[in-house]
């Protein structure tokens, strides 16, 4: 399970990693603190979610990263890879590694660059592709969402009765 970097607050985009609590190959308990992670208002201790073991760090320590960002990765350690055999010594990266880092087998980060920020989470919501005709159809409103079922539905929005407030379509 990855663990994402956390949004702290309403404008904050980024944290920085200040201690790990946990290296890799680590056991971890729900709620165990991972790591602390500082913005500029707050700083705040990182709990794992799940148990397991801790398999990768995909943040060192003093390193800025964005949210949703992949702080760590949880392994369930029942699997024959499991990370507690062949984890690196380390997890801590020499300075100037860190996010965005090749993965390395010799005891830096280990990254998983497939996985790296494939969150944004400032776009997630996905706005139409199409537009559904004009907020206002022979001066009476219509809903957003009674546009969309209207067209969808193959029907004139001009042609329907309003049921709502002032004869508003509503969906």
């Amino acid at each position: 399970m990855d663990v994402l970097m956390p949004q702290l607050g309403e404008t904050v985009a980024e944290g920085k990693v200040t201690r790990w609590f946990k290296t890799v190959g680590d056991k971890v308990a729900p709620g165990e603190n991972l790591c602390e992670i500082e913005t500029d208002k707050v700083t705040v201790e990182v709990p794992a979610i799940v148990g397991g073991v801790l398999q990768s760090i995909g943040v060192a320590e003093g390193i800025v990263a964005p949210v949703g960002a992949v702080l760590a990765v949880i392994a369930d350690g029942t699997t024959a890879g499991s990370p507690v055999g062949d984890a690196p010594a380390a997890a801590q990266a020499p300075p100037g590694r860190g996010v965005g880092a090749p993965a390395r087998s010799d005891g830096g980060v280990v990254q998983h660059p497939a996985r790296r920020f494939e969150r944004d989470i400032f776009n997630e919501v996905q706005t139409p592709l199409r537009n559904f005709g004009p907020a206002s159809v022979n001066g009476v409103f219509i809903t957003p969402l009674a546009r969309r079922l209207a067209v969808e539905a193959g029907l004139d929005p001009a042609a329907i009765t309003g049921s709502g407030p002032r004869g508003r379509i509503v969906g």
